[in-house]
C-alpha cells in the first residue's frame, strides 16, 4: 500500500534527453524513484537534508500513515526547492 500526499511535489529534474523536465511526484515511492534513478537532490548522500528525505520516504513506503506521508512530502519539498536538486540547462 502506498499513501498518496495530500498535493504532489512537483520538482524540476534532467529527461532523458538532457533537459529540464517537470516531474509530479504523488507518493513517497515515486519520490525515492525521483532521488535514486532521476537525480532529484543531485545525488548528495552525504548531505543531511538529502537523507532525511530519503529516510522519511522509505518508512512512509514501508509502514504508511498520514503523519509519516505529511513529514515525507515536507521533507521532499525540501530537496526539490534547492538549486543544486537538478543541474538542468533550461
Amino acid at each position: 500500500m502506498d499513501v498518496t500526499f495530500n498535493e504532489p511535489v512537483l520538482a524540476r529534474v534532467q529527461g532523458t534527453d538532457g533537459r529540464s523536465e517537470l516531474l509530479e511526484i504523488k507518493t513517497a515511492r515515486e519520490g525515492i524513484s525521483a532521488m535514486h534513478q532521476r537525480g532529484l537532490g543531485g545525488y548528495q548522500i552525504d548531505d543531511p537534508e538529502w537523507q532525511a528525505a530519503a529516510d522519511k520516504l522509505i518508512q512512509a513506503a514501508l509502514y504508511p500513515s498520514g503523519e509519516r506521508t505529511v513529514e515525507a512530502r515536507e521533507a521532499l519539498l525540501k530537496i526539490a526547492a534547492e538549486p543544486s536538486s537538478a543541474k538542468l540547462d533550461a
